[in-house]
């Protein structure tokens, strides 16, 4: 019976493991949302950890790949200045930069610019512990996305 019990258990526990890791990533999810809600044509940078918009993209976007993971070694007003729209960022690089404060105080700043600066549009979090979170901020002025777009809820 002990044998029984515990075969169950284990058998739930996979089941609901399972389960999650069918959940689509985050990126994934971010990608869908980006082609249905921002306009076609806008300019997006992009961390490396970011939605693959390049692979068969739904609609056009202006890709801006910016040192490969450094996306905000410079400020926001740099960004603004190439003409982007959108920030794309994964926390993996965001929590990267945190662990090494003493060396990379600047980035920390620029991190933190964005999100006193940029307009939250949409936030992607993992639903298992093998996907990072996706946030999509606009940083532009003459970008106006929907009231609806705006500091909406997290899905």
């Amino acid at each position: 019976a002990v044998l029984i019990i515990v075969f169950l258990i284990t058998a739930i526990h996979n089941h609901a493991d399972a389960l999650k890791r069918l959940q689509p990533d985050p990126r994934t999810l971010a990608k869908e949302w980006i082609e249905s809600n921002l306009e076609e044509n806008a300019t997006i940078a992009y961390e490396y950890a970011a939605p693959p918009l390049w692979n068969k993209p739904s609609r056009h976007f202006n890709l801006v790949k910016i040192r490969p993971r450094r996306i905000l070694s410079e400020p926001i007003s740099y960004y603004r200045e190439l003409g982007v729209d959108y920030v794309i960022l994964s926390s993996g690089l965001e929590r990267y930069f945190e662990g090494y404060s003493d060396r990379l105080d600047k980035e920390i700043q620029h991190y933190q610019q964005l999100h006193e600066e940029g307009v939250l549009l949409k936030e992607f979090l993992p639903v298992h512990e093998h996907g990072r979170p996706v946030r999509i901020f606009r940083i532009s002025d003459n970008t106006n996305p929907d009231d609806s777009l705006r500091q909406e809820k997290k899905e």
